[in-house]
């Protein structure tokens, strides 16, 4: 990957990207003690060659069809590149120079990285890092309701 990919991507990630922390609480039928929360980056688009370019530069994450309840009769086939904890991780860092739109909320996702692991939620996780996980995941959350622009 050249540094002219990785600016042309980091400008697609802020304009079609999503940074997010996924918060999983756990239920009395779910094998986690513990509320799980996970790294993840994803773009979706309409144009399926453009989401397969990101897949193949990378060479990390997932390519499929994009559906959902919002993906219904009305809406154009849309298809998503997907990266998780670590492979979300190396993304970001690897954008972080160009991005603009999102340069505070990988700020944040990087922050999330650099907390200890919470060893697939089967022990209970200590309550200080739960309690750390869940200021970032709001922190990330209330970045996407405020605009720096």
């Amino acid at each position: 990957m050249n540094k002219q990919d990785i600016i042309y991507i980091a400008g697609l990630f802020d304009g079609e990207g999503c940074i997010t922390i996924r918060m999983n609480r756990p239920t009395p039928t779910s094998k986690h003690k513990s509320v799980l929360f996970s790294l993840v980056t994803k773009v979706t688009m309409c144009h399926e060659d453009t989401i397969k370019y990101l897949y193949k530069t990378f060479g990390i994450g997932h390519f499929r069809e994009a559906t959902g309840k919002n993906m219904g009769i009305t809406r154009s086939r849309a298809w998503s590149w997907t990266c998780m904890s670590n492979d979300a991780i190396f993304v970001i860092k690897t954008l972080l120079p160009y991005l603009r739109t999102k340069h505070d909320e990988a700020i944040v996702a990087i922050d999330f990285s650099k907390l200890p692991t919470a060893r697939k939620g089967r022990k209970r996780t200590d309550n200080n890092l739960t309690l750390k996980r869940k200021e970032l995941y709001e922190k990330l959350r209330n970045l996407k309701t405020s605009s720096k622009w």
